[in-house]
């Protein structure tokens, strides 16, 4: 994980710094009921890091019990947005299987994968590709 001072180190032209930055990053934001917490993962050097958060947090979030929730995800092959109704009838496994499937065709690429979840607690999660150069 790298500090959001560095990712503005690489962001700046004027900057030594800039010239060794990553060609890509992932930034994560993760809020539940009331605390939000960010990371920003640097690639390649993250990409394990990432694709394993990323299918644990579905593991945790993709929860047919839960009062309501939703997972999307955007990449180059479209977009495609599961409700609660479908991950209830698709079952919680092959949604996530579908998730990592399309995001590991499009990793290359600019995506976003996002969820939420209501019930006796809060959660909005999500993960965004950024290309810098």
């Amino acid at each position: 994980m790298i500090e959001i001072s560095e990712v503005i180190n690489w962001l700046r032209e004027d900057s030594v710094v800039s010239r060794r930055g990553p060609n890509s990053i992932v930034v994560l934001a993760d809020f539940y009921d009331s605390d939000i917490n960010t990371q920003i993962y640097q690639l390649p050097v993250d990409k394990e890091t990432v694709i394993k958060h990323i299918n644990e947090n579905l593991i945790a979030l993709v929860d047919p019990d839960a009062e309501d929730s939703s997972v999307t995800i955007v990449c180059q092959q479209g977009t495609k947005q599961w409700s609660r109704t479908m991950i209830v009838n698709q079952g919680k496994k092959q949604v996530i299987a579908d998730v990592m499937k399309m995001l590991k065709k499009s990793w290359d690429d600019v995506w976003k994968v996002s969820g939420w979840q209501m019930g006796s607690e809060h959660w909005e999660i999500s993960w965004e590709r950024v290309n810098l150069v």
